[in-house]
C-alpha cells in the first residue's frame, strides 16, 4: 500500500501545522514509551536470549573485542548497545521538531493488512501498514531518515567493506541505530491499539502504565521472554519480501479462528503466530470495546464478575476472557454505569485500568521482549567457516592475497547463495595509531550451499591493496552478500542478505634473500636501465624485473640508504635506538647496495667497529660521528662512478638455479 503521508525537510511549514494538530492529541500515536523501548532494546543487547548474544556475535563473528561496548562515532559517539537503544526513540522522535509523524507507519491490522486509517478514521495523518514501511525500498523511508530493513543491510555490508574509518564508523553507527528502530515496530505490535487501528487519544493509557511500572532493566528481566519459533521465522510471508514480516503477521488468524493465536491444538503451544495476529485477537484497545469492528474478543469468550478493589470494600465489576485463544483474568472492567446500560450499548460502559494493564503486560511485554529479540537474531543469523590455504606475495613479500580451499554454511536451516563474497582486511604499522582499512576484488558465489554443507570450489582473493611485511594486528573477515534462505535474490538490485566471519588470524612469515651477487644486477641513480634479479621468496627464486632507478634489498624489517662495502665485512645499520649486522656477501661482484626509500639519506654506520659517516653515494668516509643527526654533513648526489660494472647494453641474466 502507498503511503499516504510523505515529508520531507523542505516542507517544513507543513510539519508546523500538523505539530500544532498534534498538540491538540499529545498521546495519539505513542505506543509504548520511548524510554520503554530504549529499555527493552538495552535488555535484550545485554543479554542472551533464545540462544543469540549480540555481545558474542560482534565478539566472535566480527572480531569486536570490546563486543557490545565497542564504541562507534557519527555526529556523536555511542557504544554498540547504547545505539541500539538510540534507535529504540529515534524511531518515534526523530528529531525534537518531528516528533511521532514516523508513528503513524507503526500500525498493523492483520485482519485487513492495512495501517493506520488516520485520526477517527478521517484518513488524516493515516500511515501504511508497518511491515510495508520497515521493509521500505533503500533511501525511501520518510520522513525522519531511512531506516528500513533494506536500508539497515545496506548500513551493515557497507560498515563490513569501506575503507574509509570516518564512512565505516558512520555506517556502523546506523546499522545497530536502525535495528534499534526495527526492533521498536515489533515492539509496538504488542500494544493493542498498534494492532486495532485505535489511535489512543486517551491522556493515560497501556502505554503509560507500562512506562510507570517498568522503570529499570530488572523490571523488564522480572518477564520470562516467549519467542517467535527461530526455525520458522524465514518461511515466505505474502505480506513481504523478507520473511522478518513474520514476526509481524504470519496471516494465519482470520478473525473466525482466533484458537490458532495460542494454541496449534490442545495442547499444543502457538510458537509460530504474528505478534499482530496474537494482540488483535485476545485483547481490547479504549476505542475498541467488544464492537463489531473486531471479531475478537467478542461477549461469548467473556463472564463476569465481582472484585474488592480497595480497602474500604469497594468492588468493581470485571470481565474475563476464558475460551477462544488466550485466557485474561482483567480483559476490562465496568464503569459504575456499566450494569444500567442495556446489552446493545454495555460495551460503552467499559474501561481498561490497571489491573487489566497488569494482566495485559504479563501477556503482552514477553512477547515484546522475545520476538524484538528474534529480529536481530534473524538479522546475524548468516554464519560461514572458512580457512586460509596459502597466501599469496609480491616480490617484496607484501601480501597481495589469499586462497580458501571451500566455505562452509554454517548458518542454522538457510542455504546460502549465490551471490558474492569479499574479504575486508585492516592492520597496523609499527608505532601503532589507527587501523589502515582495504578489501579484495569480489568473488561470484554461483552455487546455493545448504545448511552445513560446503562450497563445491576453492576461492582466491586478490587484495586491493597489498598488506605490507610489517603489518601488525592483521585482521581478515570474509563477508557474503546474495541469497540467504528466503531473504534476497540474485542477482540482487536492493535486496539482499549479509554475512560476515573474522577469519583465522595470520602472520606474514615471508623472506627474502638475495642470491650471490653475480645474479645481481645493479641500476644506480641516473642510469637509463632497468635493474632485475633473482629473489629467493619462501625457498622459491623468482625472477622480478625492478622499478627504473631504485633497488631493493631488504634487511626484513626496514629499508636504509645506499651503501657500497668491500666483501668479508660486517656492517651494522643504526636506527634510531636499535641495530642489527648484516653480513656483506661476498662474489663476482662482492658489494652490498641499500636504497633509501626516504630520501637517500645516509644513517650512521657502524663499520669494522668504528662509529663513522660515509657518504651515501661516494662512500668516502666523513669521520666521527658521536652526537650527529641523521641530514649532518649530508648530500644527495645525481651521479657517480659506481664501483661494479655497468651493463651495456641489455643482458638477460642467466636462469636461476
Amino acid at each position: 500500500m502507498e503511503r499516504v503521508v510523505h515529508f520531507n525537510y523542505t516542507e517544513k511549514w507543513y510539519v508546523f501545522i500538523l505539530l500544532l494538530i498534534l498538540c491538540q492529541f499529545p498521546i495519539f500515536a505513542v505506543a509504548l514509551e520511548t524510554d520503554t523501548h530504549k529499555k527493552i532494546n538495552e535488555y535484550i543487547t545485554a543479554n542472551t536470549l533464545n540462544g543469540f548474544s549480540l555481545d558474542a556475535y560482534l565478539k566472535n563473528q566480527l572480531n569486536f573485542s570490546n563486543g557490545i561496548e565497542e564504541e562507534f562515532t557519527s555526529n556523536k559517539t555511542k557504544k554498540v548497545w547504547e545505539w541500539v537503544q538510540f534507535g529504540g526513540e529515534y524511531e518515534d522522535i526523530p528529531y525534537w521538531w518531528m516528533p511521532y509523524l514516523r508513528s503513524v507507519n507503526h500500525f498493523h491490522n492483520p485482519l485487513t493488512g492495512q495501517g493506520f486509517s488516520g485520526i477517527w478514521g478521517t484518513e488524516f495523518l493515516a500511515g501504511e501498514s508497518s511491515i510495508q514501511w520497515s521493509q521500505e525500498p533503500i533511501g525511501t523511508q520518510s520522513p525522519g531518515g531511512h531506516y528500513s530493513w533494506f536500508d539497515v543491510r545496506e548500513y551493515f555490508y557497507n560498515a563490513l567493506t569501506s575503507t574509509n574509518k570516518t564512512d565505516r564508523e558512520k555506517n556502523f553507527t546506523d546499522t545497530f541505530r536502525g535495528l534499534g528502530q526495527l526492533m521498536h515496530l515489533v515492539e509496538d505490535l504488542s500494544v493493542p491499539e498498534h494492532t486495532r487501528d485505535d489511535g489512543h487519544y486517551i491522556f493515560y493509557n497501556y502505554e503509560k502504565w507500562v512506562k510507570e511500572t517498568i522503570k529499570t532493566i530488572a523490571d523488564i528481566s522480572q518477564f520470562t521472554p516467549i519467542y517467535f519459533d527461530s526455525s520458522a521465522i524465514g518461511n515466505p510471508n505474502p505480506l513481504a519480501p523478507v520473511p522478518v514480516a513474520n514476526l509481524f503477521d504470519t496471516k494465519q488468524y482470520n478473525g473466525t479462528n482466533p484458537i490458532i493465536t495460542t494454541y496449534y491444538s490442545q495442547n499444543y503451544f502457538q510458537r509460530t503466530i504474528g505478534l499482530s495476529e496474537y494482540t488483535n485477537a485476545n485483547f481490547l484497545s479504549p476505542d475498541t470495546m467488544l464492537t463489531a469492528d473486531f471479531p475478537y474478543p467478542n461477549w461469548s469468550s467473556i463472564y463476569e464478575y465481582e472484585e474488592i478493589i480497595d480497602n474500604t470494600g469497594e468492588k468493581r465489576t470485571y470481565l474475563g476472557k476464558f475460551k477462544d485463544g488466550e485466557n485474561i483474568n482483567h480483559l476490562a472492567a465496568g464503569r459504575l454505569f456499566y450494569k444500567y446500560l442495556p446489552s446493545p450499548l454495555r460495551h460503552l460502559g467499559l474501561k481498561l485500568d490497571k489491573r487489566v494493564y497488569s494482566d495485559y503486560a504479563q501477556k503482552l511485554i514477553p512477547r515484546a521482549v522475545g520476538y524484538s529479540a528474534g529480529l536481530l537474531d534473524y538479522f546475524f543469523r548468516g554464519k560461514m567457516v572458512a580457512g586460509i590455504s596459502e597466501l599469496f606475495y609480491d616480490s617484496f613479500c607484501n601480501i597481495i592475497g589469499i586462497k580458501m580451499p571451500y566455505i562452509q554454511n554454517s548458518t542454522n536451516k538457510d542455504a546460502m547463495g549465490p551471490g558474492n563474497l569479499i574479504v575486508s582486511y585492516q592492520y597496523k604499522l609499527p608505532g601503532g595509531g589507527e587501523f589502515i582499512y582495504g578489501t579484495s576484488d569480489e568473488k561470484p558465489l554461483n552455487e546455493s550451499i545448504g545448511s552445513s554443507y560446503i562450497s563445491s570450489s576453492a576461492f582466491t582473493f586478490n587484495f586491493n591493496n597489498p598488506i605490507p611485511p610489517n603489518a601488525q594486528e592483521i585482521k581478515l573477515t570474509l563477508i557474503f552478500k546474495g541469497k540467504l534462505g528466503n531473504e534476497g535474490i540474485y542477482p540482487y538490485n536492493n535486496e539482499f542478505a549479509v554475512a560476515a566471519q573474522v577469519l583465522p588470524a595470520i602472520n606474514n612469515n615471508c623472506s627474502v634473500t638475495y642470491r650471490e651477487f653475480e645474479s645481481l644486477v645493479i641500476v644506480y641513480p641516473g642510469w637509463q636501465k632497468v635493474a632485475f634479479s633473482y629473489l629467493k621468496i619462501n625457498g622459491e627464486y623468482r625472477y622480478e624485473p625492478l622499478p627504473e632507478n631504485q633497488v631493493y634489498v631488504f634487511d626484513y624489517q626496514n629499508v636504509h640508504p645506499i651503501y657500497i662495502f668491500e666483501p668479508d665485512t660486517v656492517m651494522t645499520i643504526w636506527c634510531e635506538d636499535s641495530y642489527r649486522n648484516l653480513p656483506v656477501k661476498t662474489g663476482d661482484w662482492a658489494k652490498t647496495i641499500l636504497y633509501d626509500f626516504f630520501g637517500g639519506r645516509l644513517r650512521t654506520v657502524i663499520f669494522n667497529g668504528s662509529k663513522t659517516v660515509y657518504d651515501d653515494i661516494t662512500g668516502e668516509n666523513l669521520g666521527p660521528c658521536n652526537n650527529c643527526n641523521d641530514a649532518e654533513h649530508i648530500e644527495y648526489f645525481s651521479k657517480f662512478e659506481p664501483h661494479c660494472e655497468r651493463l651495456t647494453p641489455w643482458e638477460e641474466p642467466p636462469p636461476p638455479p
